[in-house]
C-alpha cells in the first residue's frame, strides 16, 4: 500500500478510505458513490485533482469491491465491499496521522471520524489515541512556535487560537475516547 515514509495516508489513499468506507456502510450505486466521495472531499478541504482523480473502479480490480452481476461500470452496478475490501479499509483507517494541519491531513482525520463505527472497540481506541497523539505533536510545536514570535506583528495571537483550538480537540478526543 503506497503511503508517505511515516506510514500516513496520501491523497490517493484517502480517496480510497473514503470510497470504502461509504460502501461499508452499505451496498451503493457507482455514480452515488462517487458523487458521496466527491461531495465529503469537495466539502472538507475544497476541489481538487490531486483528490478527485483516482477512479473507483481501480478499487473493482483490485478485489476490494464487487458489482452486483459482475455489471460493467458504465452501466452504475451496485456495488458492495468485500472482505478484502474491508481489510484494507482496517489498514487504512489504522494507518497513523501526521501531526500538521494541513487540507490533507484535516480530510484523513473526518475521514477517520466519519468511518470510525466499522472498527473493533480495541482499533477505535487505538485511532482515537493516534488523533491525540498527532494533535499534541502539533500543540508542542505550535507552542514553540509561539515562544519564538513574541512581539513579531500580530504572529502570536494569531498562533493562540491555533493554540486554542488544538486544546479544545485534545479535550473533545479525550473524551470520545474516555
Amino acid at each position: 500500500m503506497l503511503m508517505y515514509k511515516d506510514r500516513s495516508l496520501v491523497p490517493t489513499q484517502a480517496v480510497r478510505l473514503a470510497a470504502l468506507g461509504f460502501l461499508a456502510d452499505g451496498a451503493r450505486e457507482y455514480g452515488a458513490l462517487a458523487g458521496m466521495v466527491r461531495q465529503f472531499i469537495s466539502r472538507t478541504v475544497a476541489p481538487s485533482i490531486e483528490l478527485l482523480g483516482p477512479s473507483i473502479e481501480l478499487l473493482r480490480l483490485e478485489g476490494l469491491v464487487e458489482a452486483a452481476d459482475g455489471a460493467a461500470i458504465e452501466t452504475n452496478p451496485v456495488l458492495t465491499i468485500t472482505a478484502t475490501g474491508r481489510e484494507v479499509l482496517r489498514d487504512l483507517m489504522c494507518a497513523p496521522v501526521r501531526a500538521t494541519e494541513g487540507d490533507l491531513n484535516r480530510l484523513v482525520v473526518g475521514l477517520k471520524l466519519r468511518f470510525l463505527p466499522h472498527l473493533s472497540a480495541a482499533d477505535r481506541a487505538s485511532v482515537v489515541a493516534g488523533l491525540i497523539d498527532a494533535a499534541e505533536r502539533e500543540l508542542d510545536r505550535m507552542s514553540d512556535l509561539r515562544a519564538s514570535s513574541e512581539g513579531e506583528g500580530y504572529l502570536g495571537a494569531w498562533i493562540d487560537l491555533d493554540i486554542a483550538h488544538l486544546e479544545r480537540r485534545i479535550a473533545w478526543l479525550r473524551a470520545l475516547a474516555g
